[in-house]
């Protein structure tokens, strides 16, 4: 069962909100923020690294300033940010990557396995929340009349994804206190994120489980196609 579509404004100020159901990243982002700053009092501040290039200023974001907190409220809002970064279904993921191959053209490279290709597509689309999934997806077609390579979906995925990573880590990190603070006071602390978070491994899949699901992708895509030339 999806969980109910609760807006962030109406969530207290010390318990850990629903997000809007396939609401767009930006409007994720933006109540995300909403909710952490009222959660906590203070806007998280973004650390921005300049890239050196000339002639303009060009930055990477690399940190968020975190004011010192509880530690229940720390863990609430790391919470908010691990439920945005939540994956699409397997379902939706395949059916979205069946429409996608359905607006695009092939590439005279890519090989006629298909069910290999989206299984492959699908299992890297996990790493990445269910909003900007679909909307990276359901936009491709608009960009190019080719089905994109995974480097494609993986530059648009980073960009849209970067900011919640990067607050994750800053909110789950262990701060950097002054020497001079008490045990019994919180301290002021930069929690600084890594450029690039590892995933989890995924576990391997058996072959049995390879067959079903390439079996319910068949099906899937068979639907989809029904659907298209009867309508």
């Amino acid at each position: 069962m999806q969980p109910k579509s609760t807006h962030l404004s109406t969530q207290s100020r010390t318990s850990p909100a629903s997000l809007p159901a396939k609401a767009g990243p930006e409007a994720v982002d933006r109540q995300l923020e909403e909710s952490l700053t009222r959660l906590r009092g203070s806007k998280p501040k973004p650390v921005w690294r300049d890239r050196g290039i000339k002639g303009k200023w060009d930055g990477d974001l690399v940190s968020f300033d975190i004011p010192a907190t509880t530690p229940e409220i720390r863990l609430q809002a790391a919470d908010l940010v691990r439920l945005s970064l939540t994956p699409m279904t397997p379902n939706e993921c395949f059916g979205l990557l069946g429409e996608l191959k359905l607006t695009t053209a092939s590439r005279p490279d890519q090989g006629d396995d298909l069910e290999a290709l989206l299984k492959v597509y699908q299992r890297k689309l996990q790493e990445y929340p269910a909003d900007v999934v679909r909307a990276v997806l359901t936009t491709q077609a608009d960009l190019s009349k080719w089905w994109p390579t995974w480097a494609e979906l993986k530059e648009r995925l980073d960009t849209r994804t970067n900011r919640r990573r990067v607050m994750l880590t800053a909110l789950t990190a262990t701060p950097r206190t002054s020497p001079n603070t008490s045990s019994g006071t919180p301290a002021s602390a930069r929690y600084v994120a890594p450029d690039k978070p590892k995933p989890e491994p995924e576990p391997e899949e058996t072959e049995a489980e390879f067959e079903a699901r390439k079996q319910r992708l068949l099906k899937e895509l068979g639907g989809i196609e029904n659907g298209i030339s009867s309508s």
